[in-house]
């Protein structure tokens, strides 16, 4: 469980209250995962610009395992 680490009165977000969960992916799940995050989640968002390349390591791994593909 991830806790919040400051309190955020804008989105009523008090220190220490759970507001997410972490999990790791590894193989197919992973990847299956960074595909539908970009294709269909992320367009959707209000005034979305892109993904900046050093986004994340999960990022990193798809771009260099489909260059190799």
């Amino acid at each position: 469980m991830t806790r919040a680490r400051k309190s955020v009165a804008a989105f009523k977000v008090r220190q220490g209250m759970p507001i997410g969960s972490m999990v790791t992916l590894r193989g197919e799940r992973m990847y299956e995962f960074i595909d539908r995050l970009v294709s269909i989640a992320l367009p959707r968002v209000r005034d979305f610009r892109g993904v900046s390349p050093g986004a994340s390591t999960a990022a990193a791994t798809t771009r260099s395992a489909s260059a190799t593909s």
